[in-house]
């Protein structure tokens, strides 16, 4: 009977990390004040979108960070409240609390020492860096013109920043189509079939932020990006 009871309760207190495909879209660096590292540091600072190279060794000791990290790194998240994505193969050791969402490649080695942290584990991570800056060359190559996420063609959007409604206009010659929504950490928060080639969508149940909105067509992909206030 005891050992029945020990089993169900080591149950309980595991933590299910559920594997996907994500893809985390970097904020517009017209209004996120961009951090680049290519050298072993500490980021202290709090409210900061946190780039790191490949290969370092980080602590991310600040609060309110959004954090992008590159393969091979050796991440310490001691902060509280941080959102951040790690590719594989990494080292990642949390002591910090109510960090949400953690996402990494299923490949990271991960230790949660804190409380409160949300985690998730991905098959694949792949950025979106449409909007991200052109970092000089001395920073992280990944950053030369690179983007995971092709876009084929330009999603008409507007208002932008929108509130309430969204609208949207594709090229004429599109016989079937279906739109998605994705939230700044690859969270799909919408999605529906479209007949015509304009019209609106109603977005007042979005929380306010940064969203890629794609539509896949007969014709080929349509990508925008819309700051929802």
């Amino acid at each position: 009977m005891k050992k029945i009871l020990l089993f169900s309760v080591a149950l309980i207190s595991s933590v299910v990390l559920l594997a996907q495909n994500c893809q985390p879209v970097m904020p517009d660096a017209a209004t996120s004040p961009y951090v680049v590292y290519d050298a072993n540091a500490n980021h202290v600072n709090s409210g900061d979108v946190v780039w790191v190279c490949k290969d370092l060794t980080v602590e991310i000791s600040g609060d309110g960070n959004t954090v992008f990290i590159e393969k091979g790194c050796t991440i310490t998240l001691s902060g509280d409240g941080n959102t951040l994505y790690m590719k594989g193969t990494g080292n990642l050791t949390i002591s910090g609390n109510t960090n949400n969402p953690v996402t990494f490649e299923a490949s990271v080695t991960y230790n949660d020492n804190g409380t409160g942290n949300t985690l998730g584990s991905c098959d694949t991570l792949k950025y979106d860096y449409t909007d991200a800056p052109k970092a000089p060359k001395k920073f992280c190559n990944v950053w030369l013109g690179l983007n995971e996420v092709k876009t084929h063609k330009t999603l008409s959007l507007y208002p932008n920043p929108a509130i309430n409604v969204l609208n949207y206009q594709i090229s004429s010659d599109v016989n079937t189509a279906t739109i998605e929504i994705f939230s700044a950490s690859g969270q799909k928060v919408y999605a529906d079939n479209i007949a015509k080639k304009e019209g609106e969508i109603d977005i007042s149940g979005l929380n306010k932020g940064l969203y890629l909105v794609r539509i896949n067509s007969d014709k080929g992909q349509y990508t925008g990006r819309v700051n929802v206030e």
